[in-house]
């Protein structure tokens, strides 16, 4: 019976692997197709703005959440605590990264002298 286990631990670990690149296939995807859609609507300065927002916001999720849940993610048992540890770091770093883009907006604003948004 143990002979089986090292099979089924493998075969476990190759579909994981190929779910996740389908997943990530299937979003990469879907963002492409959304993006060609507004390049269409948007004008070029609006267009260009949302691609530094959705650049922005991706920025501080991959340095802010994504490492915090890696950290969970590689820890063999994660306690509640922590869970809480995380969550409580993710709110406390998105607080700055938030003054940080609330305060940087008009001087971007200002810097490309769009009219469509007052």
């Amino acid at each position: 019976m143990e002979e089986n286990k090292p099979k089924k631990t493998g075969n476990a670990i190759v579909s994981g692997t190929i779910w996740s690149i389908l997943d990530n296939t299937a979003a990469q995807a879907i963002t492409f197709v959304i993006f060609l859609i507004l390049a269409r609507i948007l004008t070029p300065s609006i267009y260009g703005m949302l691609s530094i927002s959705v650049l922005v916001t991706q920025l501080f999720k991959t340095v802010i959440f994504d490492s915090i849940a890696t950290s969970i993610v590689r820890k063999s048992s994660p306690s509640i605590v922590d869970y809480n540890s995380a969550l409580l770091l993710s709110v406390l770093l998105s607080i700055p990264a938030f003054l940080i883009v609330f305060f940087f907006c008009p001087n971007y604003y200002a810097c490309n002298e769009n009219s469509g948004f007052r």
